[in-house]
């Protein structure tokens, strides 16, 4: 399979219910336009454009969403797929790093209990003697 495929246009013209000409598919149904490399842009008949990477780790097929397509540009979806292709080189699941990767971002930045009363008792101080 050659290497990038679709053009933006391609993605700004992809319709609904209507697969590209010799492509599988029927009217109405959901399709996928190949990029390469296991990068997709799948339409709904909705009219909803979402990039998808498919990949297999462990044996089995997974499909990780790297976003919606006005959203997201080709070369970001691209970026996007050749650094969860990193991340499965070094024997990661890309869908599980990228869960772990949130999970730090949310709590570095999480206001919990113990934050705030650091930073209250940090105002404080000035006012607060030691005994």
């Amino acid at each position: 399979m050659a290497e990038r495929q679709l053009s933006v246009r391609k993605c700004d013209t992809a319709r609904p219910g209507v697969p590209p000409n010799g492509s599988k598919g029927k009217p109405g149904k959901p399709y996928r336009l190949q990029d390469g490399g296991g990068l997709s842009l799948r339409v709904l008949p909705t009219g909803a454009k979402y990039w998808q990477y498919r990949y297999r780790f462990g044996g089995k097929e997974n499909t990780l969403q790297i976003g919606s397509y006005p959203n997201v540009g080709l070369e970001r979806a691209r970026k996007e797929r050749d650094r969860h292709r990193d991340v499965l080189r070094t024997g990661k699941d890309p869908i599980t790093a990228r869960r772990v990767e949130r999970a730090k971002v949310a709590t570095a930045t999480a206001e919990t209990f113990g934050a705030m009363a650091d930073e209250w008792l940090a105002h404080r101080k000035p006012d607060v003697s030691a005994a």
